[in-house]
């Protein structure tokens, strides 16, 4: 029997899960995978970017963290986004940007 082809959101629920359970597992590479293919396919939800970000941060993933942070900052409004802000300025330490993280 042929797999049911998902739809773009679906597969970003089913990577979401499955980055979350990479993260809860300490698989920081994997988490990183799932995370690119996650920003790859898009999504507006601000609780996955921000799951996003963090597999990037703890993958150590500098330069698909700089590309996913230009892009939250774009999607989101970060005025009221104290967890946000906080994932961006990991991301400028991350860059070796100690200033630019206390912005």
């Amino acid at each position: 029997m042929a797999e049911k082809k998902l739809l773009p959101y679906q597969k970003v629920h089913k990577c979401y899960l499955a980055l979350m359970d990479a993260l809860d597992g300490c698989r920081y590479q994997e988490a990183v995978q799932l995370a690119e293919e996650i920003r790859q396919i898009g999504t507006r939800d601000r609780q996955i970017w921000q799951v996003v970000l963090a597999a990037y941060i703890d993958g150590e993933a500098k330069a698909l963290a700089s590309i996913a942070a230009e892009a939250y900052r774009s999607l989101f409004d970060l005025e009221s986004d104290g967890t946000g802000c906080f994932l961006l300025g990991r991301i400028k330490m991350l860059e070796g940007d100690l200033e630019g993280a206390e912005a």
